[in-house]
């Protein structure tokens, strides 16, 4: 219905000889064959009449730049806010006459559109600024100041706090460009989302731009941010200010969950002596049960690396909350290293399969070593395959004989629900990767009529996938 009304607008206005000027029988590329071009006219001369938008939409990215333009004009026709994007698409075409016809279809269109409709366009057309093409600098400028004037800035505003991203980055940077809203009121805008990094750091620039009578309330504003990276530049902007409030300041971003405002509160606070252990230590006695504090407290601990620390610190590896056993795992290796087979072990048992996963870490990037018979039968017990499997599958003949083991113990239906079978055609997949040779010990079990039962199963009588498995453990028969 808005289409149709807006089209009839559009009649009235006569708007469309003005812009385009009269229809004239297409003059096709002298170089054209017969055929094509006969072909080529007869699609513009279906696309002129066209009512639709599908048959539109898929004819704008034609070969031929005269049924690009074709469609575009058709658009204009139409005045179907749904054809928008079509339009907004030929704007980086690779042929200029299409380009200029999809800029002069857009302005044509501009006016007349819901405010929604051309919202949801904005990002792509902004897009533009960054498009290696051609220089549409010019004509953006042209654009954005039109689009600024036939738009409602309440409803640029309600776009820039709405839900979508791109269309809120590209309605902040309406407001900011053009002065709709006062710098203050930007800046609070922005951080009341807690959803974009991007629009965070904005904010922050936005504040070294204001007087600086008024920069300290919009500071302590960002220091609410969600973002870590946000708080840490308001952190120090505020410490750059002369004001009596820096030192309550400082002592409260102790406790910030992020360690870049701790550091940058620890270096304001370390030429007057402050007793960081102790300022943590009373926390963490004080709240033991407030998993924010207590993880930001083993945290600062273990970055001041005083092993006389470890003892508290080891005392929440037990903790109820999930997050704090983590922190004081990670806390614990990074004061005392060379615990880390200790660590692995706790972390494999834990009953969190976040924990467990730390274990791998633990064994991956600090060499910590757990038997793999204590990993399977902890894992196993947990029923956490994934994570067995992960660990069995650097250890080529470990991890088959880990498949087949787990298959055994379980039948088809809860194997092949845990993984076994796709983990048995990865171990199929991925064997000349390896120069490992199996156990007597190993193969003993894997050519076990059970162990190949188990197997063959997990195959689903595949007979290529047996006969690759028969040929792997067939070229070390000779070690029994």
């Amino acid at each position: 219905m808005v289409g149709i009304q807006v089209q009839k607008t559009f009649l009235d206005m006569n708007i469309f000889r003005a812009l385009f000027g009269q229809k004239k029988p297409l003059a096709l590329a002298p170089s054209m064959k017969p055929a094509v071009e006969w072909y080529v006219a007869d699609l513009i001369k279906t696309i002129s009449v066209s009512e639709s938008a599908e048959e539109l939409n898929a004819e704008a990215r034609h070969y031929s730049g005269y049924v690009r333009e074709a469609v575009l004009k058709r658009c204009v026709d139409l005045a179907w806010p749904e054809l928008l994007p079509v339009v907004v698409e030929r704007l980086n075409d690779w042929v200029p006459e299409v380009r200029d016809t999809a800029r002069r279809a857009l302005e044509t269109l501009l006016p007349f559109f819901p405010t929604a409709n051309l919202l949801a366009v904005l990002p792509a057309v902004l897009k533009l600024h960054s498009a290696a093409r051609c220089d549409h600098a010019e004509w953006l400028t042209q654009f954005e100041s039109n689009f600024v004037r036939v738009t409602d800035v309440n409803e640029i505003i309600a776009a820039a706090q709405g839900s979508n991203i791109k269309v809120a980055r590209s309605c902040v940077y309406l407001l900011k460009k053009y002065n709709l809203l006062e710098p203050t009121e930007l800046i609070e805008l922005i951080l009341g989302r807690s959803d974009d990094i991007v629009l965070a750091k904005q904010a922050i620039e936005l504040c070294a731009t204001l007087p600086e009578d008024v920069q300290g309330a919009q500071y302590r504003a960002a220091m609410k941010s969600s973002f870590g990276s946000v708080r840490t530049n308001a952190l120090s902007a505020l410490l750059s200010m002369e004001s009596d409030f820096r030192l309550a300041l400082v002592t409260e971003a102790l406790s910030d969950a992020q360690s870049s405002v701790r550091s940058i509160a620890m270096g304001f606070l370390r030429p007057l002596d402050f007793n960081f252990r102790a300022h943590y230590r009373n926390m963490l006695l004080q709240q033991p049960d407030v998993a924010g504090s207590a993880r930001v407290c083993l945290s600062a601990l273990a970055s001041l690396r005083d092993k006389d620390d470890l003892e508290l610190i080891k005392t929440f590896v037990v903790s109820k909350r999930i997050s704090v056993r983590l922190a004081a795992l990670v806390a614990w290796l990074r004061l005392e290293e060379q615990d880390k087979d200790s660590i692995a072990l706790a972390a494999i048992s834990d009953a969190a399969p976040r924990i467990r996963r730390f274990a791998l870490q633990a064994e991956r990037k600090h060499g910590a070593y757990i038997p793999f018979a204590t990993i399977q039968s902890s894992l196993s017990e947990k029923k956490d395959m994934a994570l067995l499997l992960i660990f069995a599958e650097r250890k080529k003949w470990i991890w088959l004989e880990c498949i087949a083991r787990e298959s055994m113990q379980r039948g088809p239906e809860d194997s092949i629900t845990m993984g076994l079978d796709q983990s048995l055609r990865a171990w199929l997949r991925s064997p000349g990767r390896w120069y490992q040779r199996p156990t007597k010990e190993q193969i003993s079990f894997l050519s076990s009529p059970s162990a190949q039962a188990a197997l063959r199963k997990l195959l689903a009588d595949e007979p290529s996938l047996e006969r690759h498995l028969e040929q792997e453990l067939g070229s070390y028969v000779s070690i029994l």
